[in-house]
């Protein structure tokens, strides 16, 4: 009877595998994508194109990388261009133990890299962790050194939002819990909510020099000329596009991989209104970021400076295609429910986007979880490095 039935549903059954293996290759279709290119520009524009989409015969792309990826300061979105290109090239990450994240309270070390015995050196370094050029560079040797840095009043307004210490701290009773925080600074700190070394020069922290030297101006000047040694370019976030024209020259790679869809943008509803009174204070609290994002604002321009003359014009070319991309890839009037993120959700693809666009709107953790499966490195906590918080407590000034 069993036979019968086999026999009289066969053409069934081989229909269902077939759609059954259909389904797999769309699911998994990402896995296979040949290096994505931007949509064509229209023909009214292609006399438009610059020096920007022109191969440099000059120079060789860079692909060892290490980009110190700083919290709050557009970090997502500058590392989603560097591990998407890392992705399409099939380069090798250094990947953390578990999660996407390495240590946050101790400087890196070349333990905290996941599965070291199956690749000695890496291609990229670019998931949170805290500088330590040495042990870096035993990781992904002669590499290129990038990172973002923000202006440290809004990034303490970000930091304090987007990790809510308001309610972390009790303060969210309070009309303007950043100036009921500002009232005792030290003391909140000193409370340890999550993600709380954040709050306090969160930039040099994550830099390499630790709470206790932030106060010694002395050590701030010095760590400050040791990472304007050993870095190669410090992007602003208040002038993202004109760090990507920067980036994209030192890295001498392609428009295509420059492009972007921005990531992990806030509510409007974690965002605080500052006075002029808590700026003064969020600046005075935070004095080592001030001349740390001081320091490279000045080297910043130093470096649109020593571009050239092109550089006006590449810019406004970086902005238009990101502009066109934009368009092309995301539906104004949709939203996309299906997204982890719910900052993201206004990043509703066209119903017939492109596989470029579709790359473009992946996230961090699918290039992670990626890199995972194609260099056999799987989440686990056997043989992770113990991370411990050595943080010693502020002194409470009292009133």
């Amino acid at each position: 009877m069993a036979s019968k039935l086999t026999r009289r549903h066969f053409p069934l059954i081989i229909i269902y595998s077939i759609c059954g293996l259909l389904l797999i290759i769309v699911y998994y279709r990402d896995l296979f994508i040949s290096r994505p290119r931007l949509p064509a520009l229209p023909a009214s524009n292609v006399n438009e194109v610059t020096s920007l989409f022109l191969h440099d015969d000059t120079c060789k792309p860079v692909q060892q990388i290490v980009f110190l990826k700083t919290h709050k300061t557009a970090s997502t979105t500058s590392n989603t261009i560097i591990q998407r290109y890392a992705y399409v090239n099939n380069l090798t990450f250094a990947l953390p133990h578990t999660t996407g994240k390495f240590c946050f309270f101790q400087p890196f070390n070349r333990r905290m890299v996941s599965n070291p015995s199956a690749a000695s050196v890496f291609n990229i370094l670019a998931n949170h962790a805290r500088f330590a050029r040495t042990e870096m560079d035993a990781v992904v040797p002669q590499a290129t050194y990038l990172t973002i840095l923000r202006d440290p009043i809004a990034r303490f307004e970000s930091v304090f939002g987007y990790y809510k210490m308001d309610k972390q701290l009790k303060l969210d009773k309070h009309p303007n819990p950043i100036e009921a925080f500002l009232e005792n600074p030290d003391y909140y700190f000193n409370k340890r909510p999550f993600m709380y070394i954040q709050l306090k020069n969160g930039m040099m922290y994550s830099l390499g020099l630790d709470h206790h030297f932030h106060d010694n101006t002395t050590r701030v000047l010095e760590k400050i000329e040791q990472l304007d040694r050993e870095f190669d370019l410090f992007m602003m976030t208040e002038y993202f596009d004109e760090s990507l024209v920067l980036m994209k020259q030192i890295l001498c790679w392609d428009t295509d991989s420059m492009m972007y869809l921005p990531k992990g943008l806030r509510k409007e509803s974690r965002r605080f209104n500052l006075t002029d009174e808590m700026k003064a204070k969020i600046r005075a609290w935070n004095a080592a970021d001030v001349m740390l994002y001081n320091h490279f604002n000045q080297t910043f321009w130093r470096k649109v400076q020593e571009y050239g003359n092109n550089f006006q014009e590449d810019l406004h070319t970086m902005q238009k295609s990101v502009k066109q991309v934009y368009e092309t890839c995301i539906d104004a009037d949709g939203s996309s429910r299906g997204r982890r993120d719910p900052r993201e959700r206004f990043l509703a693809l066209h119903k017939n986007a492109s596989k470029y666009c579709h790359l473009l709107n992946e996230r961090l953790d699918y290039f992670v979880n990626i890199a995972r499966v194609r260099q056999d490195t799987p989440s686990t906590h056997k043989g992770r490095p113990f991370c411990k918080d050595t943080t010693p407590l502020l002194k409470v000034q009292k009133n």
